[in-house]
Order: C-alpha cells, then structure tokens, then sequence
C-alpha cells in the first residue's frame, strides 16, 4: 500500500508539473507575453510547442488516474477492471512510428535520445534564469523549482539509458551515492520508472475503444526519434562554445543514432524481443501488441543479417518474420511502403522468391 501511495503522489505531482509549467510558459512566448525580442518563426516553434506540451500533459493525467485507481484497488474501495489491451493504433499512427525511425532505432539507442532531449530542456529553464531584469517577483523560486524538477526528470531517464546499455545496477548505485552508502537500491528506486519504459516499448501508444487519441507511454524523444535528433543537432551547433569537446561535426546527436548496429547489440535486442513475445498473453500476438513487437523483431533480425550476412539460417528467420510481419501488417510486403523490411541485397546463398 505504500508504494502504491508514493507513486500516486508522485504521479500527481506529475501531473500537476506538466499541466501547470510547460503549456503555460509556452503559450505565453509564443503570444508574446514573455520574451517579445523573440523572432517570430521561434515564436511559431513556442506555439508547438504549447501543443506538444498538452498533449504530453493529457497522458500524464492518465497516468496519474491509473495509478490512484490502482491505489483503491488494492484498499478495496472498487473493484478491478479486467486487463484490456490497448485497441489497434490508427493507420496514421503506425506510418508515423515507421517514417519517424522508431521500430529500426534499439531501445537503448531510444533512451539515450531522451536524455539528451531532457539534458537540453535543463539547459534552456537554467539558461532563461541568467538575465537579471523584468522578472516579477518570486519567478526566481519558481524557475528554480522547474529546473530542479526536469533536472530529477533527467535523472532518471540517465539510469534508465545507463541500465539498457548494460550498466550494473551496483555500478548506477555507486555513481548516485558518490561511493556513499545508499539509502534505497537504485534497481528499487528506479523499478517503476524502468518498468514503464518496458512497458512504453511493449506498446508505444494506449488507444481506448471508440477514441483517436492515443496515450503515448513513451517519451515523445523515443516517439518520434529522427525528428528529435534533428532538432538536437540544431540545438548543439547553435550553442556550441569553444569549451565544448571537439569533432562533433554537424551532427552531433543523430550521428551516433543512425550509425549501423553491430551484431552484439543486434543479438541482444533480438533476445530480448523474442523474450517479451513469449511472454505475451494468449490472443495478444495477433494484436497490436503483437504487432508492435514484429516491428521490432524485423528491425533487430535486419540489422544482426547486415551485420553476419553469412549466416544463410539466419537469412531464412528474416524472411519468416517479414511474412508474418507483412501478414500484421495486413498487406503483401511491399519494401516501398515499408522500407524497414527491405534487406539490400540477398545475402549470398539465399533466394527469397517472396518479394
């Protein structure tokens, strides 16, 4: 009862962080209010990013409902829902996800794009807090409390990014506490945090019978991976200072994002989707769930064949699983449609006579 009680609190909190600080700020520059010396295309960007920033706040809400009413369940002052999928995504959804580099991208690689998204949210609310005129009074305390906020923000999704890329948890533990004794475990503190990042790769969006609007249990970093990068590699050469370290280029974020997999790491993401395939609920590998995981499933078998295009066995998988993606998907594999199922060439050996 009182995990369930922390995290309802924390979820609120939440809530309220995301209902009451961003949308707000936002809406107010890109009306002027604040910051009027803006350039009018940042101030169409602020506009965005008001929108950004209330649907961001919608799934946080949620999020804090679902977790009291998980609190009250377990008390047993309602009864349990049964468990219900989420209902298919929409068209649109799906093309988004593809064009967007989401099913191609590890999850690893996914996480440590939100960091680096968050790390340039820090830096934007500390860098608003230098200039010394036209603030009202207890604005200082305010923005100060946001920074803190994202910075906690921040911190989290570091040790996640840190856990995925195969970081000891004794090691995160060690980097928290300064070498001190910890009071909590990270592996405990963080379980929830890294549970719903699963969970978020398990299905990026919850769609609820007869609604368009999808929750998104993903970051919007994770979401739309391609877009932020490029974003990013805009914010790191416009704030580039002669301090910073050399030979980023001008791509300084989405470089190491689109650089090739190696098979190491490919074989890792492969074991880990055929993990949570297995463990699916019978009925759900039909559904969008399902799909969701052949997605990544062809993504993790295209880059291990690039990587070992020796391996004929290894071929033919691929092939099985761009039939029975291709049957997911409801159409016959068409690699211009869905250029994630196209292999280059055939490694030698192989004949596919499917496509």
């Amino acid at each position: 009862m009182s995990d369930l009680r922390h995290r309802t609190d924390d979820a609120i909190r939440a809530a309220e962080r995301a209902v009451t600080s961003g949308p707000a700020m936002y809406c107010a520059q890109w009306r002027g209010e604040q910051y009027p010396e803006l350039h009018p295309d940042e101030r169409q960007e602020r506009a965005l990013d008001a929108l950004d920033a209330l649907t961001a706040a919608v799934a946080t809400v949620q999020a804090a409902r679902d977790a009291l009413e998980a609190e009250l369940v377990d008390a047993g002052v309602i009864a349990g829902p049964p468990e219900r999928p989420t209902e298919d995504y929409p068209d649109a959804a799906w093309k988004r996800l593809e064009e967007e580099g989401h099913w191609s991208t590890p999850p690893a690689r996914l996480a440590r794009l939100v960091v680096s998204d968050r790390a340039a949210d820090v830096a934007d609310t500390a860098r608003g807090m230098v200039p010394t005129e036209g603030r009202p009074r207890g604005a200082l305390v305010g923005a100060a409390r946001l920074v803190v906020q994202e910075a906690e923000e921040l911190l989290t999704s570091a040790v996640i990014a840190e856990h995925l890329a195969g970081m000891p948890w004794a090691e995160i533990d060690e980097e928290l506490s300064g070498g001190a004794a910890a009071r909590q475990p990270a592996e405990a503190h963080y379980a929830a945090a890294v549970a719903s990042w699963r969970n978020g790769v398990l299905t990026p969006y919850h769609y609820s019978p007869n609604t368009t609007f999808g929750a998104a249990l993903l970051p919007e970093a994770a979401l739309r991976p391609r877009s932020t990068a490029r974003r990013l590699d805009k914010w790191v050469v416009e704030h580039r200072s002669p301090r910073d370290r050399r030979g980023q280029g001008d791509a300084p974020v989405s470089a190491a994002l689109t650089a090739p997999v190696d098979g190491l790491t490919a074989s890792s993401w492969l074991i880990d989707i055929s993990g949570s395939i297995i463990s699916l609920p019978w009925g759900r590998g039909v559904g969008p769930e399902g799909r969701c995981l052949q997605e990544r499933k062809g993504a993790a078998m295209k880059a291990l064949v690039a990587a070992r295009p020796a391996d004929i066995r290894l071929a033919e998988q691929f092939a099985e699983a761009r039939a029975r993606l291709a049957e997911l998907r409801g159409d016959q594999t068409d690699t211009e449609c869905h250029p994630s199922l196209d292999t280059g060439p055939t490694p030698a050996g192989l004949t596919d006579d499917k496509d």
